[in-house]
């Protein structure tokens, strides 16, 4: 898909309808980039179905939220939504506080100076974060080499979680006749996600406190509590797996990426500062009351999503169904694929500076609008999108509190932020970046 996000709006600018189909041997996909449109397709939600067959890699441990449709759907989201409560929410703006402090100290003790390797610790921060909220399971950030390993594992949580998050796309596409070959990165990959299954039993296994403390421990009391809509092992499996393959990337992409865009441009830095220091006052950390009143850096999460979003497009089906949309007739078993990579470079929609990054411009838009789909719309909307935004604002106001942040001196703008996509929109090459304390 990287076409798409090369090209972005470019490709459909002067297309029929804003639409774009790519066809092979078996499969025709329509790319769509019109709000109208789009807004119509989620509004036909019974006819435009998820393409359930295409999100096999999610399917690993079990049935979920995501690889479901139709009443399965409803059953998997009657459990999993009331979990995404404001209960959890503080939990993970505590996580974020506490993990962003022992993050702050490893890097003031850097032994190679103030660059940091933002990507690698973007994608530590995520997963501690997953860890803590979903699974209640902490970790410290200095602790390189985890060796709480439970009784009966040969490797700690912590290690086998980041197996399944690094490896899960790869080892999931793969051929299963690969899968069988004797090599050691084979051999680790099925070891790890070995390992974390029975974590998941374990997990699954334990008593659940009359007030649950993180999101597995949810799923189950809720599974529990309601007979008609209860989940089954494989698919409460399922759905923890989700909530990291789901969460964890694309937070930490979006970290990233954020601050990059914030080295490159000095003056937004510099209004995020301010507008912390005012909320903030003497303090080096959100409260949780705070998160609602930090603007601009919702604001600079919204605008880092339009440039980088994840995912680049959103797929939809038409199953076995002839539909027409506008005035396109589209066949059974059409992909329908909301293109958001183009979607969020609209001109019409965002002007014609929509190619600069300009948090500023959320003062006037909204989150809702059908030309801004970073976490889908309508009944499929994702659940963890909450979760997502206080986490970001967590971090991003605390990092900009204390610190200023540069692109290394010989690094291109274009090379910082050159992007591939698969299932997320990633940084081709790891973002590494130039941190220093502010005066006091």
């Amino acid at each position: 898909m990287n076409w798409l996000l090369r090209n972005k709006f470019a490709l459909f600018e002067n297309r029929h309808n804003q639409m774009y189909a790519r066809c092979t041997s078996d499969t025709t996909t329509v790319f769509i980039a019109e709000p109208a449109l789009i807004r119509e397709v989620l509004h036909r939600n019974k006819e435009f179905v998820k393409p359930v067959h295409m999100y096999g890699v999610l399917r690993f441990f079990g049935d979920n939220l995501v690889s479901t449709e139709g009443v399965d759907w409803k059953r998997h989201r009657k459990i999993v939504a009331p979990a995404f409560s404001e209960q959890n929410n503080i939990l993970v703006h505590a996580a974020s506080t506490r993990i962003a402090q022992e993050m702050f100290a490893s890097w003031d003790r850097n032994k190679t100076g103030p660059r940091v390797q933002v990507s690698k610790d973007m994608t530590k921060f995520a997963l501690a974060i997953i860890s803590s909220a979903g699974f209640g399971i902490e970790f410290a950030w200095h602790d390189m080499n985890d060796k709480n390993v439970w009784h009966g594992h040969s490797l700690s949580f912590k290690n086998a979680l980041e197996i399944v998050v690094q490896r899960a796309v790869a080892f999931a596409v793969m051929p299963k006749a690969l899968k069988m070959l004797p090599f050691k990165w084979m051999k680790d990959t099925k070891k790890g996600y070995d390992e974390f299954n029975q974590y998941l039993d374990e997990l699954l296994d334990r008593e659940v406190p009359e007030r649950p403390k993180n999101i597995v421990e949810m799923l189950l009391k809720a599974s529990q509590e309601d007979s008609s809509a209860g989940l089954t092992r494989q698919e409460l499996k399922g759905n923890a797996f989700v909530l990291i393959f789901a969460g964890h990337e694309t937070t930490a992409n979006t970290l990233s990426y954020a601050l990059a865009l914030l080295a490159i441009h000095q003056d937004k830095q510099e209004s995020l500062y301010k507008e912390s220091i005012n909320v903030l006052e003497e303090s080096q950390a959100p409260e949780y009351s705070d998160i609602s009143k930090l603007t601009y850096a919702l604001a600079v999460m919204n605008e880092t999503l339009r440039h980088f979003p994840q995912p680049s497009t959103i797929p939809k089906y038409t199953a076995d169904k002839t539909l027409i949309l506008g005035d396109t007739v589209l066949p059974p078993k059409t992909v329908l694929s909301f293109a958001t990579a183009a979607l969020h470079m609209h001109t019409d929609i965002w002007g014609p500076d929509a190619s600069e990054f300009k948090p500023e411009r959320w003062n006037e838009k909204k989150e809702s609008m059908l030309g801004f789909l970073p976490f889908s719309e309508g009944p499929r909307a994702c659940l963890g999108k909450r979760f997502a935004q206080i986490e970001f604002i967590t971090l991003l106001t605390m990092i900009s509190v204390r610190y200023k942040w540069y692109v290394p001196d010989g690094v291109a703008e274009k090379e910082l932020l050159e992007s591939g996509t698969l299932l997320t929109t990633y940084p081709l090459k790891p973002i590494e970046l130039i941190f220093t304390h502010r005066s006091v």
